[in-house]
């Protein structure tokens, strides 16, 4: 007996949704956008209530508060840095994978 006659029939596994890889990476994009501009006030928040002031690339210059406070501002400050640093890691990132699948659509 052949190999397509037997009695037992053949499943296919159901096939996958259908995914749209453009959407996907414009709804990363706005996620990472929202996060950056979530912090971005959070940061200018931070500096405003402590009287913080930096140079362009976030170190501190100055502030204004009692000299037992200052470890644990510097602390949450370098925290605020942290999180900055990572999220624009992932900015370019979500803009490249957009690129491409805005490439592969077309």
């Amino acid at each position: 007996m052949a190999w397509f006659s037997n009695s037992e029939t053949a499943t296919l596994p159901a096939p996958s949704p259908v995914v749209d890889r453009c959407e996907e990476a414009q709804a990363r994009v706005r996620e990472v956008k929202a996060e950056l501009d979530s912090l971005n006030s959070d940061m200018l928040a931070f500096k405003n209530k402590h009287s913080l002031t930096t140079d362009r690339f976030g170190r501190i210059l100055g502030m204004v508060c009692p000299l037992l406070e200052r470890p644990t501002i510097e602390a949450a400050w370098r925290a605020l840095l942290h999180r900055r640093d990572k999220l624009m890691d992932a900015w370019p990132v979500a803009l490249t994978q957009l690129a491409d699948a805005r490439r592969k659509e077309k």
